[in-house]
């Protein structure tokens, strides 16, 4: 299958994430158990369960073997979650743990971040990160989405996103994703197409061209 005829859709928690008749090539979150398993995927401590991590350096161990897998191409989702009740101390230390494995790895990271963006920026400033970081779900306000975007964050939107923060999302700085959502991914490339200004088949390619950039780690000109 050409991708480029095919949907991207970012980030899923659905292995067998099926649009109808649509053509989709789907980026998961769960590691898979069969050794054939052909999709790309990633892998990573999700803040909620940052709590459940008894010995860090297992967990980072496990994770270095995830992603040592081909279909493996991103870190995640990693991040921070203060509207759980995990420690925020234990989140910080977990997501900085895993930011600096991906940094070893050179592979992207797929962030998830609720009501923690000081702590978020304050982290990335610190560690001073290189490797591609995507915003997953993002649904924040415009000036939130042009202060990430400033500091060369990309942003992955789902169904339920701010509009105008999508609108104003450069092109080669945006993806699109379906999350835990039945939504046809589909009539999300539509939408965002429509306040673009693009075909479908325009933000298509261009959703493409954003994913060879971050696994390369070399971002369109004019970023």
């Amino acid at each position: 299958m050409n991708p480029r005829m095919t949907y991207l859709n970012f980030h899923t928690h659905r292995l067998s994430h099926t649009q109808d008749e649509t053509p989709v090539i789907n980026l998961s979150t769960a590691c898979p158990i069969d050794s054939d398993f052909k999709e790309w995927y990633t892998t990573g401590i999700h803040p909620w369960s940052a709590a459940d991590i008894t010995d860090i350096e297992k967990a980072l161990h496990e994770i270095r073997q995830q992603a040592s897998v081909p279909q493996c191409v991103a870190i995640g989702e990693i991040g921070l979650d203060y509207c759980k009740p995990v420690p925020k101390d234990i989140q910080k230390q977990i997501f900085a743990s895993q930011i600096q494995l991906a940094e070893q790895l050179n592979l992207p990271i797929i962030i998830h971040c609720v009501k923690a963006w000081n702590d978020l920026l304050d982290i990335h400033k610190r560690l001073s990160v290189n490797v591609p970081c995507i915003v997953h779900g993002f649904r924040g306000k415009p000036e939130l989405a042009s202060q990430l975007i400033k500091k060369k964050f990309y942003l992955s939107f789902g169904v339920r996103h701010n509009p105008e923060s999508l609108k104003i999302c450069p092109v080669n700085r945006l993806f699109l994703e379906t999350d835990e959502d039945e939504y046809p991914i589909a009539a999300l490339y539509q939408t965002a197409a429509v306040l673009h200004a693009l075909s479908t088949e325009e933000m298509k390619a261009q959703c493409w061209r954003n994913f060879q950039a971050i696994k390369t780690g070399k971002p369109e000109k004019g970023i």
